[in-house]
């Protein structure tokens, strides 16, 4: 009675064959709480490699190995201002790259502080896609050696 409560609760489904002996039925309730314990962990593994690279933590991976980055670094680069604004602009001008953003810069922002919602926004609304996706943001300090391995520094 327990090998069905359990394969009916899991979801596994019964299947064209079922386990007929008890010591086979055991077997099975066996596997079926262990494959729900690790692909619980799995899915919290997984949420968290999520979590760390929308704060921040996670590396910045170039999108080509023949061009270098930008890195823009200090508490002055997390908020959105006019002089990181125009910047932005400058760089990241696809009439200016002949418009192709194969040649525009990757740029990685580096700072120790929380991101400006402003700063996050400015660049979804303000560019395509395929530019935006050159715009790196991460969470560090410059002056530690393993967050300068991170910007790849």
């Amino acid at each position: 009675m327990n090998y069905w409560i359990v394969t009916t609760i899991s979801t596994v489904g019964y299947g064209d064959f079922s386990p007929t002996t008890v010591a086979s039925r055991l077997v099975i309730i066996v596997f079926i709480f262990g494959g729900i314990i690790f692909f619980g962990n799995e899915t919290t593994m997984v949420t968290a490699i999520f979590n760390a690279a929308n704060q921040g933590l996670g590396s910045y991976k170039p999108m080509s190995q023949n061009r270098g980055h930008i890195l823009i670094v200090g508490r002055g680069c997390s908020r959105l201002s006019s002089m990181i604004q125009t910047f932005l602009l400058e760089t990241l001008d696809l009439e200016y790259w002949g418009g192709d953003a194969s040649e525009v810069p990757e740029l990685v922002f580096l700072s120790d502080v929380e991101y400006d919602p402003d700063l996050r926004a400015f660049v979804l609304h303000s560019f395509v896609e395929r530019v935006r996706a050159k715009v790196h943001f991460l969470r560090g300090d410059v002056m530690l050696p393993r967050d300068l391995q991170r910007v790849k520094i």
